[in-house]
């Protein structure tokens, strides 16, 4: 994370969620990114940030059926999670990167309230059991980036020139997601 007076904490130092243990409040953050299997995603700060933020990891527990135990978990992503100011439903978005293939994914979506941990939120909006996960999907740098489909996405278009991705929500709220094409490391701004 970094703070509005020049330092940057790490993940030893404290978590989004609880930097007042380090004499901060959260509306001192500027950005917050996450080292990612050598690549870093990040979210760059916007009057349109609300000041909770959160760090996650999506792991999972894969199953030996023949032998019948469990395998050790894998993490599949690492993310940076975030709700846009003055919306009510909250709407929170989650930025996350693969480790393994560095595909990206967006998640928006409606929340029923705000919490500090990011992850225990309750959509208001349940994902259809058979429908697509994806409204958009496209490939950039070899690594598959993907929005998730939610009644909050209106709108994703993609500018091959720049290589940059920009998103329209339900909200007015518009995001863009660039990628560095010397060092692939991903960055989100809300606009």
């Amino acid at each position: 994370m970094h703070m509005d007076d020049g330092k940057t904490l790490s993940n030893e130092d404290c978590y989004p969620h609880n930097v007042s243990t380090r004499g901060y409040n959260q509306k001192q953050i500027t950005s917050v990114e996450r080292l990612v299997n050598g690549r870093h995603i990040r979210v760059k700060k916007s009057p349109m940030i609300a000041p909770e933020w959160f760090v996650a990891t999506e792991e999972d527990i894969p199953l030996d059926l023949q032998r019948a135990h469990r395998l050790p978990k894998i993490v599949i992503s690492k993310m940076i999670g975030f709700y846009i100011k003055d919306t009510d439903p909250p709407v929170q978005i989650k930025f996350g990167m693969a480790p393994l293939s560095h595909d990206v994914r967006l998640q928006v979506h409606q929340v029923k309230e705000v919490t500090a941990k990011g992850l225990n939120a309750s959509r208001v909006h349940k994902k259809p059991r058979n429908d697509m996960p994806y409204a958009w999907q496209c490939v950039v740098h070899g690594a598959i980036y993907s929005i998730e489909k939610t009644p909050e996405i209106t709108n994703a278009s993609w500018d091959q020139k720049n290589k940059n991705i920009t998103i329209e929500t339900a909200s007015g709220t518009k995001l863009l997601i660039e990628t560095n094409a010397n060092t692939r490391d991903v960055s989100l701004s809300v606009l």
